[in-house]
């Protein structure tokens, strides 16, 4: 996890390994109990055991439910925290590792026998990002592989399917406006307009439209989801959700050339075919 210190550190490999009681908590509990003061080196209690404040953290959006929190110790620092289930998360050098990282799990598990579920140790992962996501509790490889396959591909299906439907509905709109603009583009073509620059005009036309309506669309989106933040995420109504959440630069890339191929569809190939009339039949072209 990446924390924003504002004051003090993390606790550090020996700290961890000797078990010191030490802790980190976030600006929002800092100010909760030890409001006005700095809270670096002051000790608090928790489960009744003391414990030294070394470091101050920015508060981490309830959205990021792994990582949130409001006070972080060495689970070594109590023997009460090691009796108690957890997570552990690896991150691993390269994706390539992911095999020898399972491949070693389940070695131990093996040979430590684990497969009475009376002993309550329960070894599931290590987890990609997309067996997280999917909840994949297989042990084997070749199994969590195909359902990430097919859950992608159905990802992938939706996607497309929430584009098609304002894509169609867009193509047929800007289909309309050509055919009304028809005596306008014959007109303009008497006075002298060449064809290139009629097809880049309502190229463009229709790309500002497109880029005005995909703004108002975002915003409004955010709004939505700011308001109804408890309801869809569950998030506090206090809470907060970081910009980095709700911007993804290849989501944002690959609808914007959508959006572009889209456009030249839709209005490019009427707009084209509407220029490369007669000038007669496009003036008539609106009555017909």
């Amino acid at each position: 996890m990446s924390f924003s210190f504002v004051e003090g550190r993390p606790f550090d490999k020996e700290e961890y390994e000797s078990g010191v009681q030490v802790a980190v908590v976030s600006e929002s509990m800092a100010e909760k109990i030890f409001s006005g003061e700095n809270p670096i080196g002051k000790i608090i209690e928790i489960t009744f055991i003391p414990f030294r404040i070394i470091g101050i953290v920015r508060d981490v959006s309830p959205i990021f439910t792994e990582a949130a929190g409001d006070i972080w110790v060495p689970v070594t620092s109590s023997s009460d925290f090691q009796r108690k289930g957890g997570i552990i998360m690896l991150q691993a050098y390269n994706k390539k590792d992911f095999p020898a990282i399972i491949s070693e799990i389940r070695e131990v598990e093996r040979k430590h026998d684990i497969v009475n579920e009376s002993s309550k140790i329960y070894l599931q992962g290590p987890f990609s990002r997309n067996n997280y996501v999917i909840d994949i509790s297989s042990k084997n490889i070749d199994e969590e592989t195909d359902i990430i396959r097919s859950e992608r591909q159905k990802t992938i299906i939706l996607f497309c399917l929430l584009l098609l439907v304002p894509a169609v509905n867009l193509a047929s709109f800007s289909v309309s406006r050509i055919k009304k603009r028809m005596m306008e583009i014959g007109v303009r073509k008497a006075f002298g307009a060449k064809r290139h620059v009629i097809l880049f005009q309502i190229l463009y036309e229709n790309m500002l439209t497109s880029l005005i309506g995909g703004v108002i669309g975002l915003l409004l989106s955010y709004l939505i989801i700011f308001s109804l933040r408890h309801w869809l995420l569950g998030i506090p109504a206090d809470g907060t959700i970081p910009v980095s959440a709700l911007f993804s630069w290849p989501v944002i890339i690959s609808v914007f050339l959508f959006s572009i191929v889209l456009n030249i569809l839709s209005a490019g190939i009427p707009a084209y075919k509407a220029s490369k009339l007669e000038i007669v039949n496009s003036i008539t072209q609106n009555d017909n």
